[in-house]
């Protein structure tokens, strides 16, 4: 092969292997494939947090984790200048809790974002 053949494959496989999907991931919990569209509690705090148009709802996120060995869902934000408290649930929407007041963070796992804006204003690892 001469370079222009492998300039061309090169740019071709760059090309088919990037990809814009930047959907969240679906972990089947609670008893539901699904429990953003399936747990209706869920839904409809999430679908709360996508009709606020303040300037801070960029900064607020629902993640799925595990704690003490059950599924939870944690109302969170990276809010730089809200004063605010994460709150955790149970699968049926019961409040638990406060994350690092009742629940320590170290004692949640396996945490994954269900749910964030568009225009996300968070970096988190």
């Amino acid at each position: 092969m001469d370079n222009t053949k492998l300039i061309l494959l090169a740019l071709l496989f760059l090309l088919f292997s990037c990809s814009d999907d930047d959907s969240l991931p679906v972990i089947a919990a609670c008893g539901v494939s699904n429990p953003v569209e399936d747990l209706d509690w869920l839904g409809n705090s999430i679908r709360e947090l996508q009709s606020n148009d303040s300037e801070v709802s960029q900064f607020f996120f629902v993640s799925q984790a595990i704690f003490e060995g059950e599924t939870v869902f944690i109302f969170n934000n990276c809010c730089p200048f809200c004063n605010t408290v994460a709150t955790v649930h149970s699968c049926d929407g019961t409040v638990l809790g406060f994350l690092n007041n009742e629940i320590p963070e170290i004692d949640i796992t396996e945490s994954t974002i269900v749910y964030r804006p568009d225009g996300f204003g968070c970096t988190l690892n």
